[in-house]
């Protein structure tokens, strides 16, 4: 059976085809051993003593012996004062709470976070292995699910790497669905438990999708939960590696789903109101260097985790509808060769250090496009970073908070491209130090940059920074309602290449004072077209900076408007003086061009009543 399914997400349309063989096969993780019967409570242990006391809340009976149990900061000592975490069995319950347990806690404590379950990775591993043809749906009734790598618990189980991925289970086949009732109520748990092996922290992933793929068909998470069975997954937004002595920081073995192995890898992976959260790595990662097929993520969730919750190399996507809290990163995307567009979209990002990462571009490969649209974007650090990306479209995205709405920043660079070919339109800023944040230079520097008809209120700067641009065009954009005691307008002081290009923007009007017994100021395009000349006294004098005729681009246009009392002497370069000096009288405007490299004026304009602006034909 063929299906053909059509998807429109803004300006991006997707046809995918997906086969199917026959009709469906149910299956039922149930049937196959599975219980959804995780309990997360808490415990109090007794050095060198394998018994336990749960919360009398929580009422064992014998039919929990055989059980995992996992007990937070009890285990081994790595240090004088930190413990690794504990996972042993349950082997026999007395009184409802006094349970007996295979190996002994290191610790005397009350109050020990604790969960306990039936190990759910071989039924799930059975379930799976069961599934023959291209149309499998697995149910997964409600419940919670705890699924701890099988290696992981072996006794001769040995970390090869600090990058060692240890599954709870694989999937190396397609045309499978698993399907739960509802994220609220199907709840697969990982193992939050940390262990410290061959000097490397480890916890586990709950599905791998190990290639090479066979049957590749269709692969369909619908209505779960991945929790990672931490208490806090966020401890500091991505603070480093794990630390071997307390278990904390960001563990790259703790994930709810890794790509892995040799290609072909599954040619499309769905997941549809699924909910990720408390997780010390990236969430949904690939860890392969080439493009692993399609992801959709559609009404998803990803909250509190140490890393990112989108972590796809290369892998063309649509993420629409989801929403990204507590995190280090929204997504971290290596675009690469990425061989189709993507696009991010209708989603919300909150409470993150940086929300979008796009690194990657090659010189080789230009990328077909990323748009990122329609999007609610509040973070600590960036909004969107960019280290390269190229061909990349921003349309209709809200920014609120944060110093910086989109930036370039050398620390991030990733790939072999420069930033260039990038469209930024329509977006609201809101109390955004700097809309555009320029950082990066050399390779990471930006050449081609349009935003049209942005609006930003409260920033101190539309756009600033330090590193190298060129090419970058403002044109039709608005600034309102500036930060306490800056232009909200355009600063291109520390620019190397080229100053921003100001072309019919709604920005408020650059300040230069000629203070009492000041003579002369400098009146320079680095601060935009728009200049607002005040003298406190008669005999003012402003020259044009013609310092650095590099950075200013051909054909720019400066508007100097006298709003003070007295007229002042505009001298047209700041270097060696060229034409006659104007006199600029109160209350008047008059543009001046640069073009080859001298400052060419176009006559004075009459200001009209007011505070409307009067703009050169």
């Amino acid at each position: 059976m063929n299906r053909t399914i059509f998807i429109v997400f803004s300006r991006l349309f997707v046809v995918l085809s997906f086969s199917f063989a026959g009709d469906a096969a149910s299956l039922n993780v149930i049937n196959f051993g599975a219980r959804g019967d995780a309990i997360q409570t808490f415990a109090t242990t007794v050095s060198n003593s394998t018994l336990v006391t749960l919360s009398p809340v929580n009422q064992l009976s014998a039919a929990d012996a055989g059980k995992l149990i996992e007990l937070f900061g009890v285990g081994p000592a790595t240090s004088p004062t930190n413990n690794q975490d504990l996972i042993a069995s349950i082997i026999s319950v007395a009184e409802g709470t006094n349970v007996t347990i295979s190996r002994p806690a290191s610790v005397t404590a009350t109050g020990v976070n604790c969960t306990y379950g039936t190990q759910n990775a071989i039924a799930f591993q059975n379930c799976i292995n069961a599934c023959q043809g291209g149309n499998n749906v697995v149910t997964i009734p409600p419940g919670t699910y705890l699924m701890v790598p099988p290696q992981v618990l072996a006794s001769n189980f040995i970390m090869t790497s600090s990058a060692m991925v240890c599954p709870a289970v694989t999937i190396s086949s397609g045309g499978i669905e698993f399907l739960g009732d509802t994220p609220n109520d199907t709840v697969l748990m990982g193992n939050g438990a940390w262990l410290l092996n061959n000097g490397a922290v480890q916890r586990g992933v709950i599905f791998g999708c190990v290639g090479p793929v066979t049957n590749n068909f269709p692969l369909i998470f619908r209505n779960l939960t991945f929790n990672g069975g931490v208490q806090v997954g966020n401890q500091g937004y991505g603070s480093g590696p794990a630390d071997p002595v307390t278990g904390g920081g960001w563990d790259i073995t703790h994930d709810a789903m890794v790509d892995i192995g040799n290609p072909p890898l599954h040619a499309d992976k769905q997941f549809i109101d699924c909910c990720f959260s408390h997780w010390r790595g990236e969430m949904v990662k690939s860890v392969v260097a080439w493009n692993i097929g399609f992801i959709g993520m559609t009404n998803c969730a990803f909250c509190d985790g140490d890393g990112s919750g989108f972590n796809y190399n290369w892998t063309p996507h649509v993420i629409n509808s989801c929403l990204f809290s507590n995190l280090n990163m929204a997504m971290e995307y290596y675009v690469g060769s990425m061989d189709t567009n993507s696009v991010f979209e209708n989603s919300v990002i909150t409470n993150t250090r940086i929300a979008i990462v796009l690194v990657g571009a090659l010189t080789n490969y230009p990328s077909p496009g990323y748009a990122i649209i329609n999007n609610t974007i509040s973070a600590a650090k960036y909004g969107i970073c960019l280290g390269p990306a190229r061909n990349v479209t921003i349309v209709g995205n809200t920014f609120i908070g944060g110093p910086v709405g989109i930036a370039t920043d050398g620390y991030a660079y990733q790939g072999t491209d420069i930033n260039r070919d990038i469209i930024v339109e329509n977006n609201q800023f809101m109390n955004v130090g700097y809309p555009l944040g320029v950082f990066g230079a050399g390779v990471d520097q930006i050449v081609g940059m349009v935003w049209l008809t942005n609006t930003a209120s409260g920033c101190y700067n539309f756009a600033s920074g330090y590193g190298e641009c060129s090419n970058v065009v403002f044109i039709g954009n608005q600034s309102s309602a500036p930060a306490p005691n800056r232009t909200g307008g355009l600063d291109g002081s520390q620019l190397a290449g080229q100053w921003f290009v100001d072309v019919l923007n709604d920005f408020p009007a650059n300040p230069v004072n000629i203070g009492q017994g000041q003579l002369t100021n400098t009146v320079s395009y680095a601060y935009g077209r728009w200049q607002e000349i005040y003298s406190s006294s008669p005999g003012g004098v402003c020259r044009l900076d013609t310092a650095n005729p590099g950075l200013i681009p051909s054909g720019a246009e400066l508007v100097l408007t006298n709003a003070g009392p007295y007229s002042d002497t505009v001298q047209l370069a700041s270097t060696v003086l060229s034409g006659s000096p104007l006199t600029l009288f109160s209350g008047v405007a008059i543009t001046c061009v640069w073009s080859n490299s001298v400052w060419t004026p176009v006559g004075p304009i009459p200001l009209p009543p007011g505070n409307v602006r009067a703009f050169s034909p």
